[in-house]
């Protein structure tokens, strides 16, 4: 079978009998079987935070892969969502963090906490300060960010070999 578009022709059932495609879909039906009760506390968060929360670029997951795509997914994310700002003691998070808190620990402290190692470097340092405030003198603003329902219209639709 080929498919022409915009004068290219494709060859599907080329494709499905290549060794990568036969890859890919091993590696797919692997990961069908994997249970999230299989995973790390840390790599269960890392798979809610990339699949569930709309984080931009979303990995094809394999069994060699599965901690690096789930890391930098949920550092992406991270860069995005939060941020500390110790010049006037506040912290932005996604909305995400407050909706689901008790999966990330329960509190605000826990949540900055999880988020800190996926930080890059001076946001971490701005997150210990803001962590010292917060245990301490308890004089920190967290904002949740409003959550854009838009980015779960941006799908687009999966096409099924």
């Amino acid at each position: 079978m080929c498919i022409k578009g915009e004068d290219r022709g494709n060859d599907y059932d080329k494709l499905k009998s290549s060794a990568s495609y036969k890859e890919y879909k091993s590696e797919t039906v692997f990961l069908q079987t994997v249970s999230l009760d299989e995973l790390s506390e840390n790599e269960r968060k890392a798979f809610f935070i990339s699949i569930l929360c709309s984080c931009p670029a979303i990995n094809v997951y394999t069994a060699d892969n599965l901690d690096k795509a789930l890391d930098s997914a949920t550092r992406n994310f991270c860069k995005q969502e939060v941020s500390m700002f110790t010049e006037v003691d506040e912290v932005w998070m996604s909305k995400i963090f407050l909706w689901y808190r008790d999966d990330f620990g329960g509190n605000a402290v826990d949540v900055i906490e999880w988020v800190m190692p996926y930080l890059e470097k001076d946001i971490q340092d701005r997150a210990v300060v803001l962590l010292f405030k917060i245990k301490n003198v308890g004089q920190v603003d967290i904002t949740y960010n409003e959550y854009d329902w838009r980015l779960n219209k941006l799908g687009v639709t999966p096409l099924i070999l």
